[in-house]
């Protein structure tokens, strides 16, 4: 195998690897209900008793993604899919490159290949114009030798 299919092979494993994270994570933010979450500003307001003046009250049910970070899964899961997608473009890219390399090389082969070839023929069609060249003139001496005799 020679070190271009192996680059091939290695660009293709990290495409592949890196599309199925992203399925993967797309799956998992369609299944966990991942949404963006309501901030301080959007709390419930009720009103307290006796006072008439509205205080707002933070619901319970809703976790506080502003304390801790390590708990907040939408900030691993943004994370991951911009380390998926980073890794696919810069893979595109260097198969880009390598895919663009390879075709130079490839046509300066050819070029080389056919000039070669241009040069083999050329020498035959020269040895072949000789050897023409020779025929007539053994066919000239021997007309010539027949019409001695």
């Amino acid at each position: 195998m020679n070190p271009f299919q192996r680059a091939a092979r290695i660009f293709l494993f990290i495409f592949v690897i890196s599309a199925i994270l992203f399925v993967l994570l797309i799956f998992a933010n369609g299944r966990s209900g991942l949404h963006p979450t309501p901030t301080a500003t959007a709390q419930a307001i009720s009103p307290t008793q006796g006072s008439g003046n509205p205080q707002p009250t933070e619901e319970p049910n809703q976790p506080d993604t502003n304390k801790n970070p390590d708990q907040n899964p939408s900030i691993w899961n943004s994370a991951i899919t911009v380390i998926t997608t980073v890794s696919t473009s810069i893979a595109s890219f260097v198969g880009f490159i390598f895919t663009t390399i390879i075709g130079w090389r490839k046509e300066k082969r050819e070029s080389a290949l056919a000039d070669i070839q241009r040069k083999q023929l050329e020498a035959e069609l020269k040895k072949s114009k000789l050897e023409t060249e020779k025929l007539k003139q053994a066919s000239k001496k021997k007309s010539a030798a027949k019409k001695k005799k």
